[in-house]
């Protein structure tokens, strides 16, 4: 399952993601970092609430972070773009959790802390879980360079040299860039399109063991050495 921003972009064919994720049975890609009580997400208790078209911080209430920690409850962070598996998605499917859902609609910052947390304290959990497959940067420090302060940058034409070389070499192991802007990210979805369309090329000639035995490759269309 995969839960996915809509200003991302693939640069890779669906066929090389059905390759990866086959021989990476039982790995969720998603982001799980220890909880930090200095991180602005952590020191952020206000109580959220929406009445119809309202939503807004409830005065003077917080969010039970203590209590629930308490409990035996462990808090975690992270990104909310993942690949999940099977397993976990019927976790987080199971009515059994839906309590723990409603309590946090409550809470501020939930996306980015919802699903890391869940993962940390699954009973007996066997998977193991990986780096995300979204790839983003926070590397420009201006405001312009992003939608809100809080915003990764965008990844427009205008600034491509400072933004693509960080990409480059974590290529094999991305799925999908963000964000997006597609009249002012032209060039790069060039480029990606392009890539795309020579993996679906490959695909057509070679089968998947093949490939597979050249992962490791750069894909420019030819086979992998034998």
């Amino acid at each position: 399952l995969v839960h996915l921003h809509d200003g991302a972009y693939p640069v890779h064919a669906p066929e090389y993601m059905r390759v990866y994720l086959s021989q990476r049975r039982g790995v969720n890609f998603i982001q799980v970092d220890p909880w930090d009580k200095q991180h602005w997400q952590a020191r952020n208790l206000g109580l959220v609430h929406s009445c119809e078209d309202w939503a807004g911080i409830v005065e003077g209430q917080f969010f039970p972070e203590a209590e629930v920690s308490a409990n035996g409850f462990s808090w975690g962070m992270g990104s909310e773009w993942w690949v999940i598996t099977r397993q976990v998605a019927a976790y987080l499917a199971d009515d059994r959790l839906r309590p723990f859902l409603n309590l946090m609609q409550y809470r501020v910052n939930v996306e980015e802390i919802i699903w890391a947390s869940i993962l940390l304290n699954i009973p007996q959990f066997a998977e193991l879980t990986d780096t995300k497959l979204t790839w983003d940067t926070f590397s420009c420090s201006l405001e312009s360079c992003r939608e809100t302060s809080h915003s990764p940058a965008t990844l427009v034409d205008s600034a491509m040299g400072e933004y693509f070389d960080e990409f480059r070499p974590k290529l094999q192991d991305l799925f999908f860039l963000r964000t997006i802007v597609p009249s002012k990210s032209e060039g790069l979805l060039r480029w990606a399109d392009d890539r795309i369309s020579r993996e679906i090329e490959y695909y057509k000639l070679y089968n998947d063991s093949g490939f597979a035995n050249g992962l490791n490759a750069p894909l420019d269309g030819k086979a992998p050495s034998r």
